[in-house]
């Protein structure tokens, strides 16, 4: 996810670049701390966290106040 989101604006090295840095920086504190736990976060985390679009939240007001569209 995070390489289909960074190869357009940044290529496609710069890309496998950051998700190698990702990769790295997760197993060394996976590995360093013993009494903390790792989260795996789902492959539609990233959707969810930035939530719904701007529009389709103002669709939604428009639809709700009992116009048409």
């Amino acid at each position: 996810m995070q390489y289909r989101r960074l190869s357009p604006r940044r290529g496609w090295q710069r890309a496998r670049k950051a998700v190698d840095h990702s990769v790295l920086v997760a197993c060394w504190y996976i590995v360093a701390s013993d009494d903390t736990s790792y989260l795996v976060l789902d492959p539609d985390w990233f959707n969810r966290r930035n939530g719904p679009a701007p529009r389709a939240l103002k669709v939604s007001e428009i639809l709700a106040l009992g116009c048409e569209l």
